[in-house]
């Protein structure tokens, strides 16, 4: 998580988090019906969560805030979420809309990211060669190891929050 309180998505930063934001968490169920017979409910997996925001940027440089993010949107791929409280979340982002705008230096936008069914997929890993846009917490919630545990096998990593230099080994056991 952010030290500093601030949500953030893949390498943006929130200057100002969301007014609004909702974690909507989903399973995935079939229902089945047969006459004379008591429907039948299955549980199909653990669904994932649904992450929805909405705020306003300000300030002169606010169309280049919405531009970044925005550009974090149309880059692809997935990227962690970083939200006050929480765990970080490898999400996909999947909407971003611009909700108004005016002549004062605000924006308005709402956002929507999911999360990936891959989160852990990198626990089998042992090292890594950093790509300079990850955090320590990126590769623990990626790995599904604990923080302590990378810090204690990264001790040159003195910031986990921030980008690890691109070149650099990441060991994960």
């Amino acid at each position: 998580m952010n030290c500093d309180g601030k949500m953030s998505l893949g390498t943006f930063l929130f200057r100002v988090n969301p007014q609004i934001l909702r974690i909507t968490y989903t399973r995935t169920a079939a229902e089945a019906a047969a006459p004379y017979a008591p429907r039948q409910v299955t549980d199909m997996n653990g669904g994932g969560r649904r992450i929805t925001g909405e705020g306003e940027f300000y300030g002169e440089d606010c169309e280049q805030q919405f531009a970044a993010l925005r550009q974090r949107f149309e880059s692809g791929g997935s990227a962690i979420l970083y939200v006050p409280s929480q765990p970080p979340m490898l999400v996909v982002p999947v909407s971003l809309e611009l909700t108004g705008r005016d002549a004062a230096g605000v924006i308005g936008y709402r956002f929507t990211v999911l999360e990936s069914p891959a989160a852990g997929a990198a626990g089998r890993l042992t090292q890594r060669i950093a790509d300079g846009q990850h955090s320590l917490w990126d590769y623990a919630y990626e790995s599904g190891l604990p923080i302590g545990t990378l810090q204690v096998l990264n001790p040159a990593v003195m910031r986990p929050d921030m980008p690890i230099p691109i070149g650099r080994r990441v060991s994960f056991c």
